[in-house]
């Protein structure tokens, strides 16, 4: 990528000129360079795919529906991501990703890992206190009360993507003949897989 510097021409200062100038060269090539983000513009066409287990037992279903996807980036790194979702012809919430390693005030966690062949965004963002429940078959695992984790992957050459959500929530539950209730970890999913191709016009 071209990158604009100023062109030196030291032969025309003079000499009472010539420390200003020089410190004005010094600072110009000290200063950091310019980042330029370019954005790509994406539309899949896939299928959406639901598990829901709240409620009692699990019921699936799956779906047509699209994406629309923005990636922008510079040279060093993707910096944002943001997805519009259409379940059938239902238009959800945008949702707007950017990195955030540390946990913020709200509980959230938002990796990005970018390679030469893919992007792997991974988010989660747990509420309430850690507590033993079932899970699986772990009577006694460690969970927050309540988790959400999102999982994004985009292959950078083909265009396929893959996009998985779970929600878990911790229910007290009495099984059949017990004397008491215990702590189960209940869970909802939902997937999103399709080929995506550019868009020529933006729509975000």
């Amino acid at each position: 990528m071209y990158i604009w510097r100023p062109r030196v021409q030291t032969a025309s200062a003079s000499r009472s000129g010539r420390p200003f100038f020089f410190i004005w060269v010094m600072l110009l090539l000290w200063a950091p360079l310019p980042v330029f983000a370019k954005t790509v513009f994406l539309v899949c066409d896939g299928q959406f795919e639901t598990s829901t287990a709240m409620n009692g037992p699990v019921e699936t279903e799956q779906f047509d529906g699209s994406l629309y996807l923005s990636v922008e980036a510079d040279d060093f790194a993707v910096r944002r991501v943001k997805l519009l979702p259409f379940e059938r012809s239902t238009r959800l919430a945008a949702i707007e990703l950017t990195p955030h390693p540390g946990s913020t005030d709200d509980g959230r966690v938002t990796q990005f890992t970018a390679t030469e062949d893919e992007l792997i965004i991974e988010q989660t963002e747990s509420h309430g206190k850690m507590v033993n429940a079932l899970v699986d078959d772990d009577p006694l695992a460690l969970t927050p009360e309540s988790l959400h984790v999102m999982h994004l992957r985009l292959n950078r050459f083909s265009g396929y993507i893959a996009i998985s959500w779970q929600d878990h929530q911790v229910r007290e539950v009495k099984p059949e003949g017990a004397l008491r209730s215990v702590k189960k970890r209940y869970s909802n999913s939902k997937s999103f897989a399709a080929d995506c191709s550019t868009m020529k016009q933006r729509i975000f």
